[in-house]
């Protein structure tokens, strides 16, 4: 046992010697932290005007300064006047205009009392996409508040005739008012998930992306070994341990990476929820990688393969979009496994299990080489 740590160090101690896995190994970590800086910027998916049209109300103050510094994928700012965001609508500068009618709170208390559907805010908008029906639902939870207790303030006394004063119902509606958020995100195994965490949620699609090309770079760096001879010492019934510890040599240095950029990126849920997939990844990926070696067997054959096997990746797994009804390539692929574990353990054992079958047929492939 001690020979192979110490045939694994000095190898290892050999890999980081070229400046060249230096430079992929610490980009990803650049990339993440780029990313991370990049998605706390105020520039966003959209830039959306919001003015006030003639006044002055705290409500509508509120609400503007409310979405301004809001944690959001949207650039809210605020805008002189109507004829500015129009301006800048037509000449696609911005996504929409939010315009905040005079006597808000007047029409709020009449939309509440009468049940009538009374205009508060105008909007413009470049052109109606799902993403900016999307927008306007957020602009929605800002103003349902001071509907809802207009509404509630004018049920007690009409329906229920129960008349307090105004501070008085004021008071009662904030005590039960729900604070929390009405709905939250939650993996499988019950790990609170952070909003934003979600929604870059595709770094981590990428980060295994990088994962399998850094399994690729094992694989050709193995086969320039082995033409030139590095190997012939080896016992021959090793081959086995000699290609899986070769691959694993880079692949321990990208595990350790793709941890420091989960957690840089905000990414890392806990040590129970990433670890045990990371683990399965590095062993799947390891043997998918020595397979593919092993059948392509020229270096130029593998170089050549590479690029269409990360199309098929970024395609059908879960990077960017889930794709449905592609299960008879997806499940071939370590990194669908991956992506998926994260928030299902069922696909934790299903991960398992391929792992344990590319070890099978990788022991199979090098034993009878």
């Amino acid at each position: 046992m001690k020979k192979y740590l110490l045939t694994f160090f000095l190898f290892q101690k050999r890999l980081l010697k070229r400046p060249a896995f230096i430079i992929i190994f610490c980009l990803m970590l650049l990339i993440t932290v780029g990313l991370k800086l990049t998605s706390k910027m105020k520039s966003g998916v959209f830039s959306i005007a919001l003015v006030k049209d003639k006044t002055n109300e705290a409500s509508v103050t509120n609400i503007i300064n409310e979405l301004i510094n809001s944690n959001s994928l949207i650039n809210f700012f605020e805008c002189e006047d109507e004829e500015s965001a129009k301006e800048m609508i037509a000449k696609n500068k911005i996504s929409a205009a939010w315009i905040f009618y005079d006597n808000f709170e007047k029409k709020m208390k009449k939309a509440g009392e009468t049940e009538a559907v009374i205009p508060v805010v105008k909007i413009y908008e470049t052109q109606d996409t799902p993403l900016l029906s999307f927008t306007r639902e957020i602009l929605y939870a800002k103003l349902y508040p001071y509907f809802s207790y207009e509404a509630s303030k004018a049920y007690s006394k009409n329906i229920a005739n129960i008349n307090f004063s105004e501070s008085e119902y004021r008071e009662i509606y904030e005590y039960y008012i729900i604070s929390d958020s009405l709905f939250s995100l939650r993996s499988f195994n019950g790990e609170k998930e952070n909003i934003q965490n979600y929604l870059s949620s595709p770094l981590r699609g990428i980060l295994a992306l990088w994962f399998i090309l850094c399994g690729f770079a094992a694989a050709l760096y193995f086969i320039k070994d082995e033409q030139n001879g590095l190997f012939v010492w080896f016992p021959k019934n090793k081959n086995f341990l000699l290609s899986t510890g070769m691959h694993l040599i880079i692949l321990t240095d990208a595990f350790i990476f793709m941890i420091i950029a989960l957690i840089c990126s905000g990414l890392f849920i806990s040590i129970q929820s990433e670890i045990p997939p990371l683990i399965l990844l590095l062993l799947s990926a390891t043997f998918f990688c020595n397979i593919l070696r092993i059948i392509c067997k020229k270096p130029y054959i593998l170089g050549a393969i590479i690029p269409f096997l990360l199309i098929i990746i970024i395609v059908f797994c879960p990077v960017f979009i889930n794709l449905k009804g592609f299960s008879f390539i997806q499940f071939l692929l370590p990194p669908y496994y991956y992506l998926n574990s994260i928030y299902n353990p069922l696909y934790l054992l299903f991960m398992t299990i391929y792992t344990a079958v590319l070890g099978i047929i990788n022991f199979a492939l090098t034993k009878f080489k």
